[in-house]
């Protein structure tokens, strides 16, 4: 067993060399149960994606979700990173100089989950983010280039990102400030500029 992580090893370090190397590097994490003397804990595996010119998936485990993990995985790299609100990408793209996007993924979802509570918000907030998902498959479709993109983004998804943004402030005021679409569409405002 141990020949076969000596060999795995400089491809594990290779990989993730690659995916630093992406433009973007998109991530996310989640609980994995791990056994431990009389109880399971909590650990959490975090996938680092790379872009299209670096097509690799690493993933990473740690024991907790703290910032540590992502620190050290992402040290050195200066793009972007593609991710949800997780509190600790924010100093970590802060001190290492790398911007930070928010992911549409993670806000859709959330709207998703809570758009039955609400329907007619929720599913008029769905649309606009679905025109979003919609550019981008398009574009992809296509094979266009980041010109291209960037230019039928410029024309489909800014007004659509114009409306959500003035329409979702209309929206959450019409809920109670802990209802679950009032805090989907707080997590959209709140993660507007990334």
């Amino acid at each position: 067993m141990r020949d076969i992580a000596e060999l795995v090893r400089p491809l594990y370090r290779l990989m993730c060399q690659r995916v630093r190397e992406s433009h973007v590097v998109a991530t996310d994490d989640t609980i994995l149960p791990m056994q431990a003397p009389d109880k399971n804990l909590s650990s959490r595996i975090w996938i680092y994606r790379g872009d299209g010119a670096h097509p690799y998936n690493v993933f990473d485990f740690t024991l907790s979700r703290s910032r540590d993990g992502p620190a050290q995985f992402l040290a050195g790299y200066k793009e972007v990173l593609l991710a949800d609100a997780y509190g600790g990408y924010e100093g970590i793209c802060l001190e290492g100089g790398i911007i930070q996007a928010g992911c549409w993924s993670h806000a859709r979802r959330k709207l998703v989950d809570s758009r039955g509570l609400q329907p007619a918000i929720g599913d008029a907030a769905l649309e606009l983010v679905g025109r979003l998902f919609a550019v981008e498959r398009q574009a992809d479709e296509q094979k266009l280039s980041a010109d291209d993109r960037l230019a039928l983004r410029q024309e489909h998804s800014v007004p659509a990102l114009a409306q959500l943004q003035e329409k979702s402030v209309a929206w959450k005021n019409q809920l109670l400030p802990k209802h679950p679409l009032a805090q989907a569409l707080g997590y959209v405002q709140n993660q507007w500029d990334r």
